[in-house]
């Protein structure tokens, strides 16, 4: 799950510090190692950031296990516009 600050989306007026969802995404990995992913973004986001330039996100990432219960990381990342 990603996650925005709703400020920073720009598109929901007032500075508030609640998190928005601006997106997910669901990979299954091939074995043990690094798994890549891509993300799309909804509308909010991808307008926040081509007028700010950068999104500052929250990136919930789940890692589950075939046995065992789920691992959870929280991760804080920026998005920046190609210039």
């Amino acid at each position: 799950m990603i996650l925005a600050d709703e400020a920073a989306t720009a598109a929901f007026g007032a500075r508030l510090a609640k998190l928005v969802k601006v997106g997910s995404v669901s990979k299954r990995s091939t074995g043990t190692g690094r798994t890549s992913f891509a993300l799309r973004v909804n509308r909010a986001a991808r307008r926040a950031l081509h007028r700010r330039h950068r999104l500052a996100m929250t990136l919930r990432i789940v890692v589950t296990p075939s046995a065992g219960s789920p691992v959870k990381k929280t991760v804080r990342v920026a998005l920046a516009e190609k210039p």
